[in-house]
């Protein structure tokens, strides 16, 4: 029998067909369709008798749109008894299905859902879930719906229905594989659900500090796992980079909040995965290896090699947590290091607070609930030891630095009791930093040492497109080359007590001055002090290279068979910076022995020299040390009373003057002419040397 329409349940079908195949088996078959809005359809199979099998845990689904429904009906005519048997499929040609809850829609839906009394099926239906390209396929399992739906969707979208406190720090697409289990035995009021997300979470920036956080470009192979029954959803994720959760929200009014719940960082370090607490907390737990602190900025950077973070930025990221579980076997700040270094956290009224302990450190730390410049980062140590990075290159860090806003700069405060840097033992550090509207102020760094001391303050400004930095800077040190040697630098400088004056400015960052930009003065004020075994570099800069030898031969002076090294008394000058020279016309050197006058400049950037340095011997007490050696004390005695008569004239009798040129690395230096008393004249044998 062919009808045009018919009804089921008060809903109108067309194109009705019925058949009776066999008459020996009484079965009566009813083909129908339905082209018109889905909810319509939806009402058919709400009256039919799928409603108890399947309708009942999917009428919280809101379907919009015009499809075409596919109805089978088997209906036994002689045994009232026996079920009826629905079978049928629903054609999508761009049909709206809303998930229950906030869970985002189902949009353009196109293919066929197949339906009957053993549950739903689909293989293959295109859609777009937020705002992409999906694919979904729908089985039924043994006791579940189950639906599979893959795509490369958004991480802050896809997360947003829990809120901004996780999808604020997501940026980026990735690949996803998104399975939802729904029970097929619904109970009123349990709305219960199984849902597991998989990713690779390639193409997905996480905003946070290593490790929790991870670059665009990285691959970080994702599992979670989501579990609702009536109004809590418990959460489990891990990663393959050793990263576990464990939470338990509660649905209230307001949305989806954290009632308990653990982060574990390091889970191989820590006996396995995050388990949920005992009690209502948020607790992070952390063992790393290494941790890596880049600034105490509040800028996150990401890049192929990873996920730099601040200080500060690191408090983001705390200030969820009640409380806080940290071990770094290694804490790395620039080429330095410390060892075993253990923080428990707390949340407190107005912060966060950490008790900080371990090898190499003891005191504590405070982080304001507002980051900025109102309250400082507080850092206050008894002790801190830090040690070399073992092969720390170190200048690469200036070069591939990331120049940041000083606006992201929270103000900042470090009282530090006893610094030991290597074996060095130095005093206390006090540092002062405070953001500015439009840069950044040092309002102190003080840092003390056994017979050293280093002060400083400055400030970074920016206008515009430009920025600027300043700073001024006092030292003083009792021994320079002690000092020196506390940043391994090997001068060859003994003794000399030192006090040095810098006022400079730049254009650019504080952390990466421009030196060929650089203006202003240095000024140097050295007492009594050896200058033993000068490297090429030092004493090319100031004109060394060879004088000191020239002048001894030439002077009489046999000084060297004491003692090694060119002794002096005092060392004065400025050093003058600007278009791009480092220059000086007062440079002296005074000793016992000779005097030495440098005047010239050195380029910044191409390390060019243009330097006159003039010699003058010291004749009186050479020519007593000469005579001490050929003639006995007696003799040289003598000679020193007569070289005290004639001290001021003797003194100003010769001098020796080099032109110095070329390179930093490979200096020339010309012999220029000897003055005397009578007049003066170029030296025979003169030339290169």
């Amino acid at each position: 029998v062919l009808a045009d329409s018919g009804t089921l349940g008060g809903v109108g079908l067309q194109q009705v067909r019925v058949r009776i195949p066999d008459m020996r088996q009484s079965e009566l078959h009813v083909d129908a369709q339905l082209q018109g809005a889905t909810a319509t359809m939806l009402e058919v199979l709400a009256n039919s008798p799928l409603r108890e099998k399947i309708w009942t845990r999917l009428s919280d689904l809101r379907v919009s749109g015009d499809n075409q429904l596919n109805l089978n009906l088997l209906i036994p005519i002689e045994d009232e008894q026996a079920p009826v048997q629905v079978a049928g499929s629903v054609g999508f040609t761009g049909g709206r299905v809303q998930l229950p809850g906030s869970a985002p829609a189902l949009e353009n839906l196109q293919g066929e859902l197949d339906f009957s009394d053993a549950g739903v099926s689909a293989r293959d239906l295109r859609l777009r879930f937020l705002d992409a390209p999906a694919r979904l396929a729908i089985a039924t399992g043994k006791q579940t719906f189950d639906f599979n739906l893959a795509g490369r969707f958004d991480a802050a979208a896809l997360a947003q229905p829990f809120g901004t406190a996780v999808s604020e720090y997501l940026r980026g697409t990735s690949d996803w594989t998104i399975e939802l289990k729904l029970p097929q035995q619904n109970r009123t009021g349990q709305n219960r659900f199984e849902l597991a997300l998989q990713s690779d979470l390639q193409g997905t920036a996480i905003l946070l500090p290593a490790p929790l956080g991870k670059a665009a470009a990285s691959v970080r192979t994702s599992h979670l796992q989501l579990r609702q029954e009536q109004k809590q959803l418990t959460v489990r994720m891990r990663t393959d980079a050793g990263l576990s959760s464990a939470l338990r929200l509660q649905q209230s009014a307001a949305g989806w909040q954290v009632q308990r719940g653990t982060v574990r960082i390091g889970e191989e370090l820590l006996g396995g995965p995050a388990e949920l607490p005992a009690r209502n907390e948020l607790v992070l737990q952390a063992h790393l290896p290494s941790y890596r602190l880049a600034s105490v900025s509040s800028e996150i950077t990401t890049d192929a090699s990873g996920v730099s973070g601040g200080l500060s930025s690191g408090a983001v990221g705390l200030a969820v947590f009640d409380r806080s579980e940290l071990t770094l076997d290694k804490l790395v700040l620039g080429d330095w290091q410390a060892e075993d270094v253990q923080l428990q956290g707390q949340q407190v009224a107005d912060g966060y607070h950490f008790r900080l302990g371990g090898t190499d450190l003891a005191g504590e730390l405070f982080l304001p609930q507002q980051i900025g410049a109102a309250e400082p980062v507080h850092l206050a140590l008894k002790t801190l030891h830090l040690r070399r990075v073992p092969d720390a290159a170190g200048q690469g860090d200036v070069e591939n630095a990331t120049v940041m806003s000083p606006g992201v700069w929270p103000a900042l405060q470090i009282d530090i009791d006893t610094l030991q840097l290597n074996t060095q033992r130095l005093g206390p550090l006090l540092l002062s930093v405070r953001p500015l509207p439009d840069g950044l102020r040092l309002n102190t760094l003080e840092l003390s040492a056994p017979g050293q001391q280093l002060s400083a303050s400055g400030e970074w400004r920016t206008g515009g497109a430009d920025s600027r930095s300043w700073l001024q800077a006092k030292f003083y040190s009792e021994a320079l080359g002690e000092a020196l040697a506390l940043l391994d630098i090997p001068i060859g400088v003994e003794r000399a007590k030192t006090a040095l004056g810098l006022d400079v400015s730049w254009p650019g960052t504080t952390r990466a001055p421009d030196l060929a930009q650089m203006r202003g003065t240095l000024q140097v004020h050295i007492e009594e002090g050896l200058l033993a075994e000068i490297k090429p570099g030092l004493g090319r800069l100031v004109g060394l290279v060879n004088v000191a030898s020239l002048a001894r031969r030439l002077t009489l002076d046999f000084s060297d068979l004491v003692e090694t090294g060119l002794a002096f008394d005092q060392i004065d000058g400025t050093i003058n910076f600007t278009g791009g020279r480092a220059s000086t016309d007062d440079l002296l050197l005074q000793g016992p022995a000779v005097n030495i006058a440098v005047q010239g400049w050195l380029g910044l950037r191409d390390q060019q020299l243009q330097q006159t340095v003039t010699v003058m011997p010291q004749i009186a007490s050479s020519l007593a040390l000469a005579g001490a050696v050929a003639g006995g004390p007696a003799v040289g005695a003598a000679v020193l009373l007569a070289g005290q008569v004639l001290k001021p004239g003797l003194e100003k009798a010769v001098s020796l003057q080099y032109a110095v040129s070329g390179t930093l690395d490979t200096p020339v230096i010309e012999r220029a002419q000897i003055t005397t008393g009578g007049g003066s004249g170029s030296m025979s044998g003169g030339g290169r040397k």
